[in-house]
């Protein structure tokens, strides 16, 4: 565990349970961000909006009554969250968390990460050869939107990363392509016209068949983001679970061609 803020008194804790709803937790966190946004607490504001904190009860030996700042993250995180817990200006941003939560009657005691061992295992983010401003800013998003708002809010980021990042490749390539090509036209014009992908020999038959058939996993992905995702107002979202599929499949895509263009 990394334990950002311990207040004073006894070191120990138990975490208990939520203090409010989600819905309460949101507004009240909002009244966090804007008076510390207002202080110029431009670090706090960071923390509070990147790192998915609860707001629990919790107690001691002692019985004593306080708040605890949580949260439980992959191990990917657990390693950033631990080096950002060794800057000096961490730890004075979380004690202005802690005392503007307390100057609206919640003392926070603690602030605290936990890593998760159940969390699956992510395709490694992709590192494009080929990249600009909109591939890098949609690749940074999805990341950050995992860790703050869950899987579910990072799809539609990674589609936009895959989309640019086809449609760059085409351009780079000479592959004509319409004006505003969808990400399924994008994906069969490499698939049809770029001499990497037109002249694969290893594993023959069989892996022009596996690449083949990328083109239905990325339709799919384009049909979900599109009618299951927070990139349109969708009643149905992703659950967690298909969402992960969802992310690992575009970095799947992406991963292999990326790495046959460097590689070439």
């Amino acid at each position: 565990m990394l334990i950002f803020l311990s207040g004073t008194g006894a070191r120990d804790f138990e975490i208990l349970t939520p203090v409010m709803s989600p819905e309460e937790w949101t507004k009240l966190k909002g009244q966090v961000v804007r008076l510390l946004k207002a202080r110029g607490k431009d670090n706090a504001v960071h923390i509070l909006n990147t790192i998915p904190f609860k707001l629990s009860h919790g107690t001691n030996y002692f019985n004593d009554e306080f708040y605890i700042l949580h949260v439980t993250v992959a191990l990917e995180r657990y390693i950033e969250l631990e080096e950002l817990k060794a800057k000096s200006t961490t730890i004075l941003a979380c004690k202005e968390i802690a005392s503007t939560f307390d100057e609206l009657n919640k003392y926070v005691r603690f602030i605290v990460a936990e890593l998760s061992l159940d969390e699956p295992e992510l395709v490694p983010q992709p590192i494009p050869e080929l990249t600009n401003d909109t591939i890098k800013i949609a690749l940074q998003d999805s990341q950050n939107l995992l860790y703050t708002s869950g899987a579910s809010s990072a799809v539609d980021r990674i589609h936009t990363a895959l989309h640019g990042y086809l449609k760059t490749l085409c351009v780079e390539s000479s592959i004509t392509i319409s004006e505003q090509p969808s990400i399924t036209e994008l994906f069969k014009a490499i698939r049809n016209n770029h001499p990497i992908f037109t002249s694969i020999n290893t594993g023959t038959e069989e892996t022009k068949k596996i690449f083949g058939a990328l083109a239905t996993i990325i339709d799919s992905l384009n049909t979900l983001r599109n009618n299951n995702s927070i990139a349109h107002p969708n009643e149905i979202i992703l659950n967690k679970e298909e969402a992960i599929l969802a992310i690992n499949s575009a970095r799947t895509i992406f991963n292999y061609i990326n790495s046959k263009i460097a590689n070439k």
